[in-house]
């Protein structure tokens, strides 16, 4: 008898063929080289079958990482382009500051809105006094 040790990484492909009296084993590396086995009885064939195949698909998403590992080395340095734009605290608050002034809203609401504004630092008291102002001169 010749035998012959491969790693399951090497392992591309599993088949099973039963006949009459017992069932053969085949297998294919990654690099394309055929091998098998005859002659096994068909119940211990359809369990080798069975773990071959389970880690089969482990092996496949070990040689996919492996591949773009490799790929990733390969090209070096990477630059990331996001063209989404950001939103900054400025924009967002000016945004809020022209929702406080929506006409049907309650003035008084508005007024606290505008006050917890100028707390945070985020609307300066000039700005809070002609908003103030304002939402008074329509009550």
């Amino acid at each position: 008898m010749d035998f012959q040790d491969y790693s399951w990484v090497d392992i591309a492909d599993c088949h099973i063929k039963e006949g009459i009296v017992g069932a053969t084993f085949m297998m294919k590396t990654t690099r394309n080289f055929t091998n098998m086995m005859d002659y096994l009885p068909k119940n211990q064939a359809r369990k080798l079958y069975q773990f071959a195949q389970e880690v089969e698909e482990r092996m496949r998403g070990v040689r996919r990482e492996k591949n773009l590992e490799t790929l990733r080395a390969s090209a070096g340095g990477v630059t990331v382009n996001n063209a989404t734009p950001i939103i900054t605290q400025p924009q967002q608050f000016q945004q809020e500051k022209k929702t406080l002034l929506i006409e049907n809203e309650d003035p008084f609401e508005l007024l606290q809105k505008l006050k917890g504004l100028k707390e945070n630092g985020i609307i300066s008291p000039e700005e809070f006094e002609e908003k103030k102002n304002e939402i008074l001169s329509r009550v």
